[in-house]
Protein backbone atom coordinates (compact mmCIF):
# COMPACT_ATOMS: atom_id res chain seq x y z
CA UNK A 1 0.00 0.00 0.00
CA UNK A 2 1.49 3.28 -1.09
CA UNK A 3 0.98 6.15 1.31
CA UNK A 4 2.34 9.66 1.02
CA UNK A 5 5.27 10.32 3.32
CA UNK A 6 4.39 13.06 5.75
CA UNK A 7 5.59 14.40 9.06
CA UNK A 8 4.21 12.59 12.07
CA UNK A 9 3.12 15.69 13.94
CA UNK A 10 0.68 18.41 13.02
CA UNK A 11 2.86 21.35 13.92
CA UNK A 12 4.46 22.11 10.56
CA UNK A 13 3.40 24.65 7.99
CA UNK A 14 4.31 24.90 4.34
CA UNK A 15 2.95 27.39 1.86
CA UNK A 16 3.49 27.67 -1.86
CA UNK A 17 1.94 31.04 -2.59
CA UNK A 18 -1.12 30.84 -4.80
CA UNK A 19 -1.15 27.06 -5.21
CA UNK A 20 -0.58 25.25 -1.93
CA UNK A 21 -1.82 25.40 1.65
CA UNK A 22 -1.20 22.71 4.23
CA UNK A 23 -1.66 22.14 7.94
CA UNK A 24 0.48 24.30 10.16
CA UNK A 25 1.06 25.94 13.50
CA UNK A 26 -0.99 29.08 13.30
CA UNK A 27 -1.36 30.11 16.91
CA UNK A 28 -4.58 30.63 18.78
CA UNK A 29 -7.62 31.69 16.73
CA UNK A 30 -5.67 32.06 13.51
CA UNK A 31 -7.81 31.05 10.56
CA UNK A 32 -6.28 28.67 8.02
CA UNK A 33 -8.47 29.91 5.21
CA UNK A 34 -8.09 29.00 1.54
CA UNK A 35 -8.11 31.93 -0.87
CA UNK A 36 -10.31 32.63 -3.87
CA UNK A 37 -8.04 30.73 -6.26
CA UNK A 38 -8.57 27.57 -4.20
CA UNK A 39 -12.34 28.12 -4.10
CA UNK A 40 -12.41 28.48 -7.87
CA UNK A 41 -10.13 25.45 -8.35
CA UNK A 42 -12.46 23.26 -6.28
CA UNK A 43 -15.79 24.75 -7.46
CA UNK A 44 -16.94 25.99 -4.06
CA UNK A 45 -20.39 27.55 -3.77
CA UNK A 46 -20.62 31.25 -3.01
CA UNK A 47 -20.58 32.04 0.69
CA UNK A 48 -23.98 33.69 0.62
CA UNK A 49 -25.44 30.51 -0.86
CA UNK A 50 -23.85 28.37 1.87
CA UNK A 51 -24.95 30.85 4.52
CA UNK A 52 -28.50 30.72 3.23
CA UNK A 53 -28.46 26.92 3.31
CA UNK A 54 -27.15 26.82 6.87
CA UNK A 55 -29.70 29.33 8.14
CA UNK A 56 -32.50 27.46 6.41
CA UNK A 57 -33.63 23.84 6.66
CA UNK A 58 -30.10 22.42 6.51
CA UNK A 59 -30.32 18.63 6.62
CA UNK A 60 -27.62 15.96 6.74
CA UNK A 61 -27.64 14.91 3.07
CA UNK A 62 -24.13 13.47 2.45
CA UNK A 63 -24.71 9.72 2.85
CA UNK A 64 -21.55 8.47 1.08
CA UNK A 65 -17.82 8.79 1.76
CA UNK A 66 -17.80 7.91 5.47
CA UNK A 67 -15.27 5.35 6.73
CA UNK A 68 -14.22 3.46 9.86
CA UNK A 69 -16.79 2.84 12.57
CA UNK A 70 -19.17 5.58 11.44
CA UNK A 71 -22.84 4.68 11.64
CA UNK A 72 -24.15 2.52 8.79
CA UNK A 73 -25.12 4.52 5.73
CA UNK A 74 -23.10 7.51 6.96
CA UNK A 75 -25.97 8.41 9.24
CA UNK A 76 -25.65 10.80 12.18
CA UNK A 77 -27.72 11.21 15.31
CA UNK A 78 -31.25 12.35 14.75
CA UNK A 79 -33.81 13.65 17.21
CA UNK A 80 -34.98 10.86 19.49
CA UNK A 81 -32.26 8.31 18.64
CA UNK A 82 -29.57 9.12 21.20
CA UNK A 83 -31.29 7.78 24.29
CA UNK A 84 -29.43 4.48 24.00
CA UNK A 85 -25.87 5.35 23.01
CA UNK A 86 -24.72 1.74 22.92
CA UNK A 87 -27.24 0.85 20.23
CA UNK A 88 -25.94 3.70 18.08
CA UNK A 89 -22.19 3.50 18.55
CA UNK A 90 -21.41 0.24 20.36
CA UNK A 91 -19.48 -0.40 23.55
CA UNK A 92 -17.51 2.54 24.90
CA UNK A 93 -19.71 5.13 23.23
CA UNK A 94 -20.71 6.53 26.58
CA UNK A 95 -17.32 8.27 26.62
CA UNK A 96 -18.55 10.48 23.80
CA UNK A 97 -21.40 11.54 26.07
CA UNK A 98 -23.87 13.56 23.99
CA UNK A 99 -21.62 14.51 21.06
CA UNK A 100 -22.15 12.89 17.67
CA UNK A 101 -19.25 11.98 15.34
CA UNK A 102 -18.57 10.73 11.83
CA UNK A 103 -15.31 9.64 10.16
CA UNK A 104 -14.50 11.01 6.70
CA UNK A 105 -11.46 11.48 4.45
CA UNK A 106 -10.75 15.20 4.86
CA UNK A 107 -7.93 17.14 3.15
CA UNK A 108 -5.12 18.22 5.47
CA UNK A 109 -3.10 19.72 2.61
CA UNK A 110 -4.73 21.43 -0.36
CA UNK A 111 -3.24 22.42 -3.70
CA UNK A 112 -5.05 23.76 -6.75
CA UNK A 113 -3.84 20.54 -8.43
CA UNK A 114 -4.90 18.01 -5.80
CA UNK A 115 -5.03 17.34 -2.08
CA UNK A 116 -3.68 15.08 0.65
CA UNK A 117 -6.41 13.20 2.51
CA UNK A 118 -6.47 11.65 5.99
CA UNK A 119 -9.14 9.77 7.92
CA UNK A 120 -10.55 12.49 10.19
CA UNK A 121 -13.10 12.40 12.98
CA UNK A 122 -15.70 15.15 12.74
CA UNK A 123 -17.22 15.80 16.14
CA UNK A 124 -19.80 18.31 17.34
CA UNK A 125 -19.35 19.45 20.92
CA UNK A 126 -22.00 21.37 22.81
CA UNK A 127 -22.96 23.30 25.91
CA UNK A 128 -26.41 23.21 27.50
CA UNK A 129 -28.62 26.27 27.81
CA UNK A 130 -29.22 27.64 31.29
CA UNK A 131 -31.48 30.65 31.82
CA UNK A 132 -32.24 32.12 35.20
CA UNK A 133 -34.08 35.33 35.97
CA UNK A 134 -32.18 35.53 39.22
CA UNK A 135 -28.64 36.24 38.17
CA UNK A 136 -27.22 33.79 35.67
CA UNK A 137 -27.63 33.05 32.01
CA UNK A 138 -25.64 30.79 29.67
CA UNK A 139 -26.64 30.28 26.03
CA UNK A 140 -26.70 26.85 24.41
CA UNK A 141 -24.16 26.39 21.65
CA UNK A 142 -22.55 23.69 19.51
CA UNK A 143 -19.24 23.79 17.67
CA UNK A 144 -17.07 21.71 15.34
CA UNK A 145 -14.00 19.76 16.43
CA UNK A 146 -11.71 17.49 14.42
CA UNK A 147 -9.47 14.60 15.52
CA UNK A 148 -7.25 11.94 13.96
CA UNK A 149 -8.11 8.35 14.88
CA UNK A 150 -5.12 6.24 15.94
CA UNK A 151 -2.79 5.67 12.98
CA UNK A 152 -4.64 7.99 10.59
CA UNK A 153 -2.15 10.85 10.63
CA UNK A 154 0.69 8.67 9.30
CA UNK A 155 -1.43 7.08 6.55
CA UNK A 156 -2.44 10.12 4.53
CA UNK A 157 -2.23 10.05 0.72
CA UNK A 158 -2.44 12.35 -2.29
CA UNK A 159 -5.14 12.36 -4.96
CA UNK A 160 -4.51 14.53 -8.01
CA UNK A 161 -6.50 16.20 -10.75
CA UNK A 162 -6.06 15.23 -14.40
CA UNK A 163 -2.55 15.95 -15.63
CA UNK A 164 -0.80 15.91 -12.24
CA UNK A 165 1.03 13.19 -10.37
CA UNK A 166 3.24 12.40 -7.39
CA UNK A 167 3.77 13.92 -3.96
CA UNK A 168 1.94 17.26 -3.76
CA UNK A 169 0.71 16.61 -7.34
CA UNK A 170 3.73 18.58 -8.51
CA UNK A 171 4.65 16.50 -11.59
CA UNK A 172 3.07 16.53 -15.03
CA UNK A 173 4.38 13.07 -15.94
CA UNK A 174 3.94 9.97 -13.80
CA UNK A 175 6.91 8.19 -12.29
CA UNK A 176 5.09 5.67 -10.08
CA UNK A 177 1.93 3.60 -10.05
CA UNK A 178 0.32 3.71 -6.60
CA UNK A 179 -0.96 0.42 -5.22
CA UNK A 180 -3.29 1.92 -2.59
CA UNK A 181 -6.85 0.69 -3.00
CA UNK A 182 -8.93 3.82 -2.39
CA UNK A 183 -12.09 2.10 -1.19
CA UNK A 184 -14.27 2.43 1.88
CA UNK A 185 -13.20 -1.01 3.16
CA UNK A 186 -9.53 0.02 3.05
CA UNK A 187 -10.24 2.45 5.89
CA UNK A 188 -12.74 0.27 7.69
CA UNK A 189 -10.63 -0.51 10.76
CA UNK A 190 -10.32 3.06 12.02
CA UNK A 191 -12.00 3.68 15.38
CA UNK A 192 -13.33 6.96 16.74
CA UNK A 193 -11.36 8.81 19.41
CA UNK A 194 -13.50 8.35 22.51
CA UNK A 195 -11.36 10.14 25.08
CA UNK A 196 -8.38 12.47 24.91
CA UNK A 197 -7.04 13.48 21.53
CA UNK A 198 -6.11 16.89 20.19
CA UNK A 199 -8.57 19.11 18.36
CA UNK A 200 -6.85 19.93 15.03
CA UNK A 201 -9.47 22.37 13.77
CA UNK A 202 -7.13 25.35 13.59
CA UNK A 203 -4.73 23.31 11.45
CA UNK A 204 -7.14 22.11 8.77
CA UNK A 205 -7.28 24.17 5.57
CA UNK A 206 -10.85 25.37 5.02
CA UNK A 207 -12.74 27.37 2.46
CA UNK A 208 -14.87 28.89 5.25
CA UNK A 209 -14.12 28.50 8.95
CA UNK A 210 -15.51 29.43 12.36
CA UNK A 211 -18.74 30.80 10.93
CA UNK A 212 -21.70 31.01 13.32
CA UNK A 213 -25.45 31.41 13.17
CA UNK A 214 -27.24 32.31 16.36
CA UNK A 215 -30.58 32.83 18.03
CA UNK A 216 -33.48 33.78 15.80
CA UNK A 217 -31.47 32.98 12.67
CA UNK A 218 -31.67 29.27 13.45
CA UNK A 219 -34.30 26.99 11.88
CA UNK A 220 -34.86 24.43 14.62
CA UNK A 221 -37.58 22.45 12.89
CA UNK A 222 -41.15 21.62 13.74
CA UNK A 223 -42.06 22.16 17.39
CA UNK A 224 -38.81 23.90 18.27
CA UNK A 225 -39.56 27.44 17.12
CA UNK A 226 -40.28 28.66 20.64
CA UNK A 227 -36.70 27.92 21.64
CA UNK A 228 -34.91 29.93 18.96
CA UNK A 229 -33.80 32.60 21.38
CA UNK A 230 -32.39 29.95 23.68
CA UNK A 231 -29.86 28.89 21.03
CA UNK A 232 -27.09 31.42 21.41
CA UNK A 233 -27.38 35.16 21.83
CA UNK A 234 -28.32 37.35 18.92
CA UNK A 235 -25.51 39.72 19.84
CA UNK A 236 -22.80 37.08 20.37
CA UNK A 237 -20.75 35.79 17.43
CA UNK A 238 -19.28 32.85 19.33
CA UNK A 239 -22.52 31.22 20.43
CA UNK A 240 -25.09 29.17 18.54
CA UNK A 241 -24.24 26.86 15.62
CA UNK A 242 -20.74 26.76 14.14
CA UNK A 243 -20.16 25.64 10.56
CA UNK A 244 -17.08 25.09 8.37
CA UNK A 245 -16.51 24.21 4.72
CA UNK A 246 -13.68 21.74 4.01
CA UNK A 247 -12.52 19.56 1.12
CA UNK A 248 -13.39 15.88 1.54
CA UNK A 249 -14.06 12.60 -0.25
CA UNK A 250 -17.74 12.35 -1.11
CA UNK A 251 -17.84 9.17 -3.23
CA UNK A 252 -15.59 6.16 -3.82
CA UNK A 253 -15.28 4.53 -7.24
CA UNK A 254 -15.39 0.76 -7.75
CA UNK A 255 -11.88 0.47 -9.24
CA UNK A 256 -10.28 1.96 -6.12
CA UNK A 257 -8.04 4.12 -8.33
CA UNK A 258 -9.39 7.43 -7.07
CA UNK A 259 -12.46 9.15 -5.65
CA UNK A 260 -14.84 12.04 -6.08
CA UNK A 261 -14.14 14.96 -3.74
CA UNK A 262 -16.03 18.18 -3.10
CA UNK A 263 -16.38 21.11 -0.71
CA UNK A 264 -18.34 19.85 2.30
CA UNK A 265 -20.12 22.17 4.70
CA UNK A 266 -20.17 20.75 8.21
CA UNK A 267 -22.80 22.32 10.43
CA UNK A 268 -23.28 21.78 14.13
CA UNK A 269 -26.65 20.17 14.52
CA UNK A 270 -28.35 20.24 17.92
CA UNK A 271 -31.62 19.04 19.29
CA UNK A 272 -33.25 19.21 22.67
CA UNK A 273 -33.13 16.13 24.85
CA UNK A 274 -35.32 17.59 27.56
CA UNK A 275 -36.30 20.86 29.19
CA UNK A 276 -36.33 21.54 32.88
CA UNK A 277 -37.98 24.57 34.38
CA UNK A 278 -39.41 25.68 37.70
CA UNK A 279 -39.45 28.24 40.47
CA UNK A 280 -36.50 29.22 42.56
CA UNK A 281 -35.75 31.73 45.25
CA UNK A 282 -34.02 34.87 44.08
CA UNK A 283 -32.09 36.54 46.88
CA UNK A 284 -34.18 34.62 49.38
CA UNK A 285 -37.47 35.88 47.95
CA UNK A 286 -39.76 33.10 46.64
CA UNK A 287 -40.99 33.55 43.08
CA UNK A 288 -44.43 32.49 41.90
CA UNK A 289 -43.47 32.26 38.23
CA UNK A 290 -41.17 29.84 36.50
CA UNK A 291 -38.02 31.83 36.45
CA UNK A 292 -35.36 29.33 35.42
CA UNK A 293 -35.03 26.93 32.52
CA UNK A 294 -32.36 24.39 31.60
CA UNK A 295 -32.25 22.98 28.09
CA UNK A 296 -30.23 19.75 27.74
CA UNK A 297 -28.63 19.61 24.31
CA UNK A 298 -27.40 16.78 22.10
CA UNK A 299 -25.26 17.64 19.10
CA UNK A 300 -24.37 15.93 15.84
CA UNK A 301 -22.66 16.87 12.55
CA UNK A 302 -24.79 17.69 9.52
CA UNK A 303 -22.88 17.34 6.23
CA UNK A 304 -23.81 18.70 2.83
CA UNK A 305 -21.93 19.21 -0.46
CA UNK A 306 -21.42 22.92 -1.14
CA UNK A 307 -20.24 23.03 -4.73
CA UNK A 308 -19.31 20.57 -7.46
CA UNK A 309 -17.62 17.18 -7.21
CA UNK A 310 -14.21 16.65 -8.81
CA UNK A 311 -12.74 13.29 -9.82
CA UNK A 312 -9.19 12.91 -8.52
CA UNK A 313 -6.89 9.91 -8.99
CA UNK A 314 -4.11 8.15 -7.13
CA UNK A 315 -0.53 8.50 -8.35
CA UNK A 316 -0.02 7.22 -11.89
CA UNK A 317 -3.72 7.20 -12.82
CA UNK A 318 -5.92 9.58 -14.83
CA UNK A 319 -9.68 10.16 -15.32
CA UNK A 320 -11.24 8.17 -18.15
CA UNK A 321 -12.96 9.79 -21.12
CA UNK A 322 -16.34 9.89 -19.39
CA UNK A 323 -14.85 11.23 -16.15
CA UNK A 324 -16.44 8.40 -14.17
CA UNK A 325 -13.37 6.36 -13.21
CA UNK A 326 -9.60 6.53 -12.94
CA UNK A 327 -7.53 4.36 -15.28
CA UNK A 328 -3.82 3.73 -15.60
CA UNK A 329 -1.73 6.38 -17.32
CA UNK A 330 0.36 5.24 -20.30
CA UNK A 331 3.19 4.35 -17.91
CA UNK A 332 0.99 2.32 -15.58
CA UNK A 333 -0.93 0.71 -18.44
CA UNK A 334 2.35 -0.48 -19.98
CA UNK A 335 3.56 -1.79 -16.63
CA UNK A 336 0.29 -3.59 -16.01
CA UNK A 337 0.37 -5.13 -19.49
CA UNK A 338 3.98 -6.22 -19.03
CA UNK A 339 3.21 -7.74 -15.65
CA UNK A 340 0.24 -9.67 -17.00
CA UNK A 341 2.32 -10.87 -19.96
CA UNK A 342 5.23 -11.90 -17.76
CA UNK A 343 2.96 -13.74 -15.41
CA UNK A 344 1.30 -15.54 -18.33
CA UNK A 345 4.45 -16.38 -20.40
CA UNK A 346 6.45 -19.51 -19.47
CA UNK A 347 10.23 -19.30 -19.57
CA UNK A 348 10.32 -22.70 -21.33
CA UNK A 349 7.68 -24.75 -23.07
CA UNK A 350 7.89 -27.37 -20.31
CA UNK A 351 6.32 -24.80 -17.96
CA UNK A 352 3.33 -24.17 -20.24
CA UNK A 353 0.96 -26.50 -18.37
CA UNK A 354 0.63 -24.57 -15.13
CA UNK A 355 -1.94 -26.02 -12.74
CA UNK A 356 -2.60 -23.96 -9.60
CA UNK A 357 -3.70 -27.12 -7.77
CA UNK A 358 -0.27 -28.72 -8.24
CA UNK A 359 2.12 -25.87 -8.86
CA UNK A 360 3.47 -22.62 -7.36
CA UNK A 361 4.30 -19.98 -9.99
CA UNK A 362 7.18 -17.51 -9.64
CA UNK A 363 8.80 -14.94 -11.93
CA UNK A 364 12.30 -15.35 -13.28
CA UNK A 365 15.08 -13.23 -11.79
CA UNK A 366 14.76 -10.63 -14.55
CA UNK A 367 10.94 -10.69 -14.34
CA UNK A 368 10.55 -11.50 -18.03
CA UNK A 369 8.75 -14.86 -17.70
CA UNK A 370 7.53 -17.42 -15.20
CA UNK A 371 8.52 -20.85 -13.93
CA UNK A 372 6.83 -23.05 -11.40
CA UNK A 373 7.58 -25.69 -8.80
CA UNK A 374 5.54 -28.57 -7.48
CA UNK A 375 3.79 -28.00 -4.20
CA UNK A 376 5.86 -29.70 -1.51
CA UNK A 377 6.60 -32.41 -0.60
CA UNK A 378 6.43 -33.35 -4.28
CA UNK A 379 9.06 -32.44 -6.85
CA UNK A 380 9.82 -32.75 -10.55
CA UNK A 381 10.69 -36.26 -11.77
CA UNK A 382 13.81 -34.80 -13.44
CA UNK A 383 15.16 -31.54 -14.81
CA UNK A 384 13.47 -32.29 -18.14
CA UNK A 385 10.36 -34.03 -16.83
CA UNK A 386 8.25 -31.56 -14.79
CA UNK A 387 5.74 -34.20 -13.74
CA UNK A 388 5.15 -33.87 -9.99
CA UNK A 389 6.15 -37.04 -8.10
CA UNK A 390 6.90 -38.12 -4.54
CA UNK A 391 10.66 -37.92 -3.90
CA UNK A 392 12.14 -41.17 -2.51
CA UNK A 393 15.39 -42.80 -1.49
CA UNK A 394 17.37 -43.89 1.55
CA UNK A 395 17.11 -41.64 4.62
CA UNK A 396 19.41 -38.65 4.33
CA UNK A 397 20.15 -39.35 0.68
CA UNK A 398 17.26 -37.65 -1.15
CA UNK A 399 15.49 -34.28 -1.25
CA UNK A 400 14.42 -31.30 -3.41
CA UNK A 401 16.89 -29.16 -5.34
CA UNK A 402 16.59 -25.37 -5.43
CA UNK A 403 14.74 -25.64 -8.74
CA UNK A 404 12.27 -28.18 -7.34
CA UNK A 405 13.69 -31.40 -8.86
CA UNK A 406 13.72 -34.64 -6.83
CA UNK A 407 17.34 -35.61 -6.09
CA UNK A 408 18.58 -39.09 -5.09
CA UNK A 409 22.18 -39.17 -3.88
CA UNK A 410 24.61 -42.05 -4.78
CA UNK A 411 26.49 -44.16 -2.25
CA UNK A 412 29.11 -42.16 -0.39
CA UNK A 413 27.12 -38.95 -0.49
CA UNK A 414 24.31 -37.38 1.50
CA UNK A 415 21.71 -34.72 0.64
CA UNK A 416 22.68 -31.35 2.12
CA UNK A 417 19.34 -29.81 3.05
CA UNK A 418 20.87 -27.03 5.16
CA UNK A 419 22.92 -25.17 2.58
CA UNK A 420 23.20 -26.39 -1.01
CA UNK A 421 20.07 -28.52 -1.48
CA UNK A 422 22.29 -30.98 -3.36
CA UNK A 423 24.41 -34.07 -2.75
CA UNK A 424 27.77 -33.79 -1.00
CA UNK A 425 30.44 -36.31 -0.11
CA UNK A 426 30.42 -37.94 3.29
CA UNK A 427 33.45 -37.69 5.58
CA UNK A 428 35.62 -40.82 5.64
CA UNK A 429 36.16 -42.36 9.13
CA UNK A 430 38.71 -45.11 9.77
CA UNK A 431 38.04 -48.32 11.73
CA UNK A 432 40.57 -47.16 14.32
CA UNK A 433 38.53 -43.93 14.80
CA UNK A 434 35.39 -45.96 15.23
CA UNK A 435 37.02 -48.25 17.78
CA UNK A 436 38.40 -45.41 19.85
CA UNK A 437 41.75 -44.38 21.21
CA UNK A 438 41.98 -47.34 23.61
CA UNK A 439 41.32 -49.82 20.83
CA UNK A 440 37.81 -50.36 22.17
CA UNK A 441 34.92 -51.37 19.98
CA UNK A 442 33.16 -48.02 20.39
CA UNK A 443 31.11 -48.60 17.26
CA UNK A 444 29.15 -51.22 19.18
CA UNK A 445 27.78 -48.55 21.53
CA UNK A 446 24.13 -47.73 20.77
CA UNK A 447 23.77 -44.83 23.18
CA UNK A 448 25.07 -41.51 21.80
CA UNK A 449 26.51 -40.34 25.09
CA UNK A 450 28.26 -43.68 25.71
CA UNK A 451 29.69 -43.67 22.21
CA UNK A 452 30.97 -40.11 22.65
CA UNK A 453 32.59 -40.99 25.96
CA UNK A 454 34.15 -44.12 24.42
CA UNK A 455 35.65 -42.17 21.51
CA UNK A 456 36.94 -39.27 23.57
CA UNK A 457 37.92 -41.29 26.56
CA UNK A 458 37.35 -40.24 30.14
CA UNK A 459 38.92 -36.96 31.19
Amino acid sequence: MLFARRLGVCLSFSLMVGTFVSMGAFGANTKNLLGENFKQAWNVSQFESIKSDVRGAFEHSLKTGCVGDSLAGCEVWTNGTVGNLSSNYGNGAENLKDEGTILMLIARTVSTRGAEFCVTQIQISNEDRIRSKCSYERPAKAWTEYYYPTGAESNCFWLCKKGYFGEACEYTNPENCASLDVKQKTFGDYQRVRTGGKNIEDNLPMFYMNEFIVGGDVALGSGWEDFKDDIGLLTASNNGYEYDTVLGVTRFISSGNGAFVAPITIRSGIFIDDMESGNQNCNGIPSREKNYRTMNIYSTPYLKISGEETLVCKDGFVPNETNTDCVGSELCSIRETELKFNQASPCETKFANFDEKEHIKYLSNDGSCYRYKCKEPKGFASSNDVTCVECSGKPGRFGLSASGVCVTCPTGTVFDIKSSNSCRNTKSISMQDLKGSDNKDCWRKTDNDEYKECILGSK
